[in-house]
């Protein structure tokens, strides 16, 4: 079957970023793919901007698909999320799907790498996000032991280690399972039928990625990590929920006890088929 890919991409108030992420997506060594952006209540709606429009008339002169959909409130990132799944399964032709965040600029080979995840019997397939304005911190893959980003839980359910490694590069080229993933990732499109982000997060959204890997672990969904799969990430301050610091950091903690309260339900209910056991 041909590979097709419906990318999935968030945006609000990120007009620059977002070009730059569409002009990385020109350059991709993979180009069977069609995008739709959800301008999330943009301060400035995306297509009243000048060069976003040339940008969307070029992808379309290249034969790919573009629509752009608005929410004109903004009800948090896993809302918007949702919605640009649910357009996926109404409207999208592809058997993947992608979710981009609108602050990463991806290595024309980012796709490719992707699929070779997917290819290795892997149901998502992620990279890693380095920062663009710093110098790379590469690691050897051995002090890895085997999985990125491990998660684990203790007999009572509760999380005790949650790793985070793909802000680093790394040295060698390698597949290897995770434990869930970060910020961008491909998938069969057949998990927007399955999977939906939770509504019970702040507008920020934190945790959002690992409830959705958690989740696709229980449905028997498999994660996998290519380690020389690069999406730069601008860390930018503008667009997104961006708050003030106190607010930014409240949100955050509750974010992650939200998730780990999650974590401890789902376990006791689900026993000994529990992905994350130690």
């Amino acid at each position: 079957m041909e590979r097709e890919i419906d990318i999935l991409v968030v945006s609000r108030d990120r007009h620059s970023e977002l070009a730059l992420l569409m002009q990385s997506l020109r350059t991709q060594t993979f180009q069977n793919w069609n995008l739709y952006i959800l301008d999330n209540a943009s301060g400035t709606p995306i297509i009243n901007s000048h060069f976003i429009i040339m940008l969307i008339n070029r992808l379309k002169l290249e034969g790919h698909k573009v629509k752009v959909i608005r929410n004109n409130i903004d009800f948090g990132i896993c809302y918007a999320r949702n919605m640009l799944n649910t357009l996926q399964l109404e409207e999208g032709t592809g058997n993947f799907s992608m979710r981009l965040d609108d602050d990463v600029i991806i290595q024309p080979d980012y796709i490719e790498k992707l699929f070779e995840v997917i290819d290795k019997g892997y149901d998502i397939a992620s990279g890693i996000i380095p920062l663009i304005g710093y110098p790379e911190i590469k690691r050897e893959i051995k002090f890895l032991n085997g999985e990125i980003n491990k998660v684990q839980i203790n007999e009572n359910g509760d999380v005790t280690y949650f790793g985070d490694d793909c802000g680093y590069c790394y040295l060698e080229q390698q597949i290897i399972p995770a434990g869930h993933f970060r910020s961008c990732a491909l998938y069969k499109s057949e998990i927007n039928k399955k999977i939906k982000y939770p509504d019970n997060l702040s507008r920020y959204g934190f945790r959002e990625e690992s409830f959705f890997s958690f989740n696709a672990f229980l449905n028997g969904y498999k994660i996998g990590v290519h380690t020389t799969a690069i999406a730069f990430h601008l860390l930018c301050p503008s667009g997104g929920c961006r708050l003030p610091e106190d607010a930014y950091r409240y949100s955050v903690n509750l974010d992650n006890e939200t998730f780990i309260k999650y974590v401890k339900k789902v376990f006791k209910e689900k026993g000994s088929i529990f992905k994350y056991e130690n």
